[in-house]
Order: structure tokens, then sequence, then C-alpha cells
């Protein structure tokens, strides 16, 4: 390779277009830096919404629990609501049986009541049938 002569004006020439590159370079370096603190704010941004999205899971996982514990209180209190009933349907089947006693014995007594009032009608004519025969 030939060597070239060194004069000022290559070294001009060449200091300047070492300059345009370091320029260059310098202004590839600082958009570079720009996109890069532009990347990391976004980062930031999106860890502050993770963050926000992780506080909104514990809020609804909470809400489950509470859920969990309402649907469970009204599970004993549906449990309670059928021991009630079934005491009342006991209940009601004993009423039954009362009033069918009942009304046996009322049943009877109108027997009785009929009875009696016989017994006094077959009195009175046995009555009428002595007294006839000691008139006569």
């Amino acid at each position: 390779m030939p060597k070239k002569k060194i004069t000022i004006e290559n070294l001009t020439t060449t200091v300047s277009k070492l300059s345009s590159t370091v320029n260059g370079l310098v202004t590839t370096v600082d958009e570079l830096v720009i996109t890069v603190k532009e990347g990391f704010d976004e980062v930031s941004e999106i860890k502050q919404d993770v963050d926000i999205l992780k506080q909104g899971q514990e809020a609804i996982k909470q809400d489950v629990d509470i859920l969990k514990q309402g649907q469970e209180a009204i599970k004993q209190d549906v449990d309670i609501l059928k021991q009630g009933q079934e005491a009342i349907k006991q209940d009601v089947d004993i009423l039954k049986q009362g009033q069918e006693a009942i009304k046996l014995k009322l049943d009877n007594v109108a027997y009785r009541f009929e009875i009696v009032a016989l017994e006094k009608r077959v009195q009175r004519v046995e009555d009428i049938v002595l007294a006839r025969r000691r008139k006569s």
C-alpha cells in the first residue's frame, strides 16, 4: 500500500470527517439513551399497572372469601329451616292425630246423647205401661 502524504488539508478533512462521525455517534447515543429511558419509563408504568392488578386480585380474593362465608351461613340457615320444617310437619301430624281422636270422642258423645235420650223415652214408655197396668 502506498503511503499517503500527510498534509494539513488531509488531516483537516480527516478530522472533519471524524468529527462528523463522532457527532453522529453522539446523536445516536443520545437517541439510544432517550429510547432506553422511555423503555424504563414504560417498564415502570407496567410495574405500577401490575401492582394495581395485584391489589385488585387481592380485593377480589377477599370478596370471594366473604362470599364463601356468606354461602356457608346461608347453608346453615337453610339446614335450620329444614329442621324447623320437619318439626312443623311432626307437629301437624300430631295435631291431625289429636283431631281424629277428638272427632271420635265427639262422635261417641253424639251416640251417648242418643242412647241417653232413648233410655229416657224407654223409661217413660215403661212408666206409662206400668201405670196402665196398675190402673187396670
